[in-house]
């Protein structure tokens, strides 16, 4: 179990070529980056805390780091940063109530590919897009995710897919976000793939087993 304060712009732990680090337990809070996974890298992160964090708690940079249990919660940035083909794996994770003045969940371009699974992603604002940008070729999948609550400011769009970026959603909850609906925002050459999801729109998004009936929520 270690807490991580600092103010280091590299952040707080930085991981650096072929290094696979296991973090367990860890609390890192107050820094302007919390975990800095560099090219190369592949860190395990397991049931870690990421909080108060000033720009991104999470970075990955050419880099494969996989979270599990993760709690991702009340940042002035983006929850997660990937560029340069970074390919991080988020599991039973939650992405709650972080602000941002581009995105809050995900911020992810240059080829990369996040991956969520039973992830739960509400409460975040971003000025431009609420939950995720995917821009330069990248590829999001989301599988058994519940997002909802989430709010953006210009755009007013839960995901923003920029031109030959795909995203792929999947046996998940959108509902009652800003802007309505699934709020993604495509450009042309851009791909978006939703299948046995329950989506917020006045019809079943398109694709197999699509339903859009109120989830009703237990509590909010």
């Amino acid at each position: 179990d270690l807490r991580l304060t600092t103010l280091l712009e590299s952040g707080a732990v930085m991981i650096e070529g072929d290094r696979s680090p296991v973090l367990l337990r860890c609390e890192l809070s107050g820094n302007i980056v919390g975990v800095n996974c560099g090219q190369g890298s592949s860190p395990k992160l397991i049931d870690c805390t990421f909080t108060r964090n000033l720009v991104y708690p999470i970075v990955a940079d050419g880099s494969a780091p996989e979270l599990i249990g993760c709690t991702i919660s009340g940042n002035a940035g983006t929850a997660l940063y990937c560029h340069r083909g970074s390919r991080p794996v988020l599991t039973n994770c939650v992405i709650v109530g972080n602000r941002s003045g581009h995105t809050g969940g995900i911020y992810c371009r240059d080829r990369s590919s996040p991956v969520l699974t039973n992830c739960l992603i509400a409460g975040n604002w971003g000025r431009y897009v609420s939950v995720g940008f995917f821009d330069i070729e990248s590829t999001a999948t989301f599988t058994n995710c519940t997002i909802s609550g989430n709010s953006g400011g210009i755009d007013v769009a839960v995901f923003y897919c920029s031109a030959n970026t795909l995203t792929t959603i999947s046996h998940s909850i959108i509902w009652d976000n800003v802007g309505g609906s699934i709020g993604v925002r495509i450009a042309a050459a851009a791909g978006l793939q939703v299948a046995f999801s329950c989506i917020e729109d006045a019809q079943p998004c398109p694709g197999e087993g699509n339903i859009n009936l109120d989830p009703s929520f237990c509590a909010w």
